[in-house]
C-alpha cells in the first residue's frame, strides 16, 4: 500500500470553489447564513476523500451526522488520530513494513480531514465578526474546536 505524503496542503488555494467566503458584517441573517453554509458545503465537497461516501468529498465535516445521512447511506466518520506506531518485538520485516504503511495511511487521512476542517473554520473566522464567535471559543486556547456543523448551528 503506497502511503500519502504528510505535507500540508493549502486547500483554499488548491481545491476550494470559494477561497474567500462572502463576509457577514454585523449580525447574521437567515439569508447570509444560508450563503455561508452553501459556500462551506461547496468547499468541503471539493476536496476529494476516501472516507465513506468518497464522492461527497469532506462534506461530512460541514453537515451534521443526521443531515449527512439524508444524502448518503454510508455515514461520514471523522477519522481519529491513530496514536503511535507500535511494532511488536519479533515482527517480520514484511509485517513491520505493512504496519508502517497502514499507520502512515491512517495518519494521512486524519491529517487531511483535520486540515480541511481547520481551513473551513479559518474561513468562518474571517467571514464573521469576532464578537459573534466569542461564546464558542475554547477559554484555554482561545480557538474554535467545535466541528464546523456545530459552529454553523451556533450561528
Amino acid at each position: 500500500m503506497a502511503s500519502k505524503s504528510l505535507r500540508s496542503v493549502n486547500y483554499r488555494e488548491t481545491h476550494f470553489e470559494f477561497p474567500t467566503l462572502t463576509p457577514i458584517r454585523g449580525e447574521q441573517t437567515a439569508d447570509s447564513l444560508i450563503i455561508l453554509r452553501n459556500q462551506l458545503k461547496a468547499n468541503a465537497r471539493s476536496v476529494p476523500s476516501n472516507l465513506r461516501g468518497g464522492t461527497l468529498g469532506h462534506l461530512g465535516l460541514v453537515l451534521s451526522p443526521t443531515n449527512y445521512a439524508l444524502i448518503s447511506n454510508v455515514p461520514f466518520v471523522r477519522p481519529t488520530h491513530p496514536g503511535p506506531l507500535t511494532i511488536p518485538h519479533g515482527a517480520s520485516r514484511n509485517m513491520a513494513t505493512n504496519m508502517r504503511d497502514h499507520h502512515m495511511e491512517q495518519l494521512s487521512v486524519f491529517i487531511e480531514a483535520n486540515d480541511v476542517d481547520q481551513a473551513l473554520i479559518q474561513q468562518i473566522v474571517q467571514a464573521i465578526e469576532p464578537e459573534f464567535l466569542t461564546a464558542i471559543r475554547n477559554r484555554t486556547s482561545n480557538s474554535i474546536i467545535k466541528p464546523v456543523y456545530e459552529v454553523l448551528e451556533f450561528l
